[in-house]
């Protein structure tokens, strides 16, 4: 093992003796810039970190607000003509207000009439899935704002 160190230290210096003066300060120069580069683009990311911070939260914040609400109806049923779906089961409806560490007992979404109202002004994402019979003459949902 020693003695595969020691060729292995005299074929670099050999080797290292070969490069001219000016390819190695070229080497140097270019090594310097691509230093410079990688300073720069770490400084830039942590700048894009920070700005993601600031518009993305991660639901642990007391200044956030969350409503998590998903209901179902049980069973296979048919609906037919226009009109609301009722008969809803909540699984879950839950309520987060800023400041607030316990959720709401407040119920928003009516199993009854099939209606969410939101508690707080702001965007809400909207998720449904539905199924279709075979044969039906139209499938239009409306979500009424």
């Amino acid at each position: 093992m020693l003695r595969f160190f020691i060729l292995l230290v005299a074929i670099s210096v050999g080797y290292s003796a070969k490069i001219s003066k000016t390819k190695l300060q070229a080497c140097s120069k270019s090594l310097k810039t691509i230093e410079k580069s990688i300073s720069e683009l770490k400084t830039s990311l942590k700048e894009v970190k920070a700005e993601l911070a600031k518009t993305r939260s991660t639901g642990t914040a007391s200044t956030d607000v969350i409503q998590i609400m998903d209901s179902t109806i049980g069973g296979y049923t048919t609906k037919c003509d226009a009109g609301i779906v009722t008969g809803w089961t909540n699984l879950l409806d839950e309520f987060w207000d800023d400041g607030q560490t316990a959720d709401s007992s407040t119920s928003y979404f009516s199993t009854s009439t099939g209606i969410f109202t939101a508690p707080k002004a702001g965007w809400y994402n909207i998720c449904a899935s539905l199924r279709f019979m075979k044969g039906g003459d139209n499938s239009d949902i409306v979500i009424v704002h």
